[in-house]
C-alpha cells in the first residue's frame, strides 16, 4: 500500500505542477472597446468618423462611427482577437494601445490609452472633434486636392503643374507644346472649327475659366483656332463658353483619355449648324 500511496501522490504532484504551469488564457468573447465621437460645437454625434485602433504589438482595428457617433471594437477585429487570445493574463493584464479619429471635415485627433483587462468593457472618453475651417485645410505652400490621402498637394508656381511621379510630388514645367504624340503625350491638341461662336473661353475639369488660365491647364490660340490642353488625369471635362447670335452659349464635353489615345494630335471639334452645338471627331458624351 505504501507503494500505491507513493504512486498516487506522485501523480497528484504532476497534475498540480502541470496546472500551475498552464498559461492563463483570456476569455475574449465579451471584451469590447466602446466609445462615442461628437461635434465640438453642437455635441451631436458624428457619423462616419474612421476609428483606427493600434496596439503596441502591431495589431490594428478599423471601424466607423454610426449615425449617433458611437463605435464598437470587439472580437470581430481579428488582430485584436488574436492578440488577446495569446496573452497570459497572469503576466499581462493590461493593454496599451492608441486610437486615431479621422473625418474629412474635422481635425484628426489621436490618444494613447491603457486598458485594465479585468474590466470587460473599456470606454474611452467621449471625443469632441473640431471642425476644419476651409482656410486651415492645408498648410502654407500646399493647396487642397483629392490626389493625395492628406488632401493637400504642393502649391506649384505659375508656369508649372502638379504631378505625381514614382510616388514623389513634382512641380513640372509646362514646357513645349506637343502637337502630335501617342497615349503617353502630356498635351492634347484640339482644332476648333466654327465661325458662329464668338468670344470663346474654356474651362477644364471643373475649374473655372479664370482658374484654367491661371493654372496653365489650357492655351487658346485665337489665330489658329486651336486649343492645347494639359493632361492631368484620365477623365476629362471641357466646358466651352461663348456667344452666338448675341446670346450666351455653353456646352460641356466629357471624354476619357482612352477614347483619344490614338487620336492625339488630330482631334477636332466642329460646329453643327442644324443642332447648334459642337460635335467631336472622337467618342464623347
Amino acid at each position: 500500500m505504501k507503494n500505491g500511496k507513493l504512486v498516487l501522490f506522485s501523480a497528484l504532484v504532476m497534475i498540480f505542477i502541470g496546472c500551475a504551469g498552464t498559461k492563463a488564457k483570456l476569455s475574449i468573447d465579451d471584451l469590447s472597446i466602446e466609445g462615442q465621437v461628437v461635434d465640438e460645437e453642437s455635441d451631436m454625434g458624428l457619423e462616419n468618423v474612421q476609428i483606427t485602433i493600434t496596439g503596441l504589438k502591431g495589431w490594428t482595428c478599423y471601424e466607423n462611427t454610426d449615425e449617433d457617433g458611437e463605435y464598437l471594437i470587439d472580437d470581430g477585429c481579428i488582430g485584436l482577437k488574436k492578440h488577446l487570445g495569446s496573452l497570459n493574463v497572469k503576466e499581462e493584464n493590461k493593454l496599451d494601445f492608441t486610437i486615431m479619429y479621422d473625418h474629412d471635415d474635422y481635425k484628426t485627433y489621436d490618444m494613447s490609452l491603457l486598458w485594465d483587462l479585468k474590466y470587460k468593457t473599456f470606454n474611452p472618453p467621449i471625443i469632441s472633434l473640431e471642425k476644419i475651417v476651409q482656410d486651415e485645410i492645408c498648410p502654407v505652400g500646399r493647396i487642397p486636392c483629392m490626389e493625395l490621402t492628406s488632401g493637400c498637394c504642393k502649391d506649384c508656381p505659375s508656369g508649372k503643374y502638379w504631378k505625381m511621379e514614382n510616388k514623389i510630388e513634382m512641380c513640372k514645367d509646362i514646357g513645349v507644346i506637343i502637337i502630335e504624340g501617342n497615349s503617353g503625350a502630356e498635351y492634347l491638341f484640339i482644332k476648333i472649327l466654327t465661325t458662329q461662336v464668338l468670344n470663346m473661353e474654356f474651362a477644364i475639369d471643373g475649374y473655372t475659366v479664370v482658374e484654367t488660365e491661371e493654372e496653365g491647364f489650357a492655351e487658346w490660340d485665337e489665330n489658329d483656332n486651336s486649343l492645347t490642353i494639359l493632361i492631368v488625369d484620365d477623365n476629362r471635362k471641357l466646358e466651352i463658353k461663348g456667344t452666338i447670335n448675341n446670346e450666351p452659349f455653353t456646352q460641356l464635353i466629357r471624354w476619357n483619355e482612352g477614347a483619344t489615345a490614338e487620336q492625339t494630335g488630330k482631334l477636332e471639334i466642329r460646329w453643327d449648324n442644324e443642332n447648334s452645338m459642337f460635335i467631336t471627331s472622337w467618342e464623347s458624351e
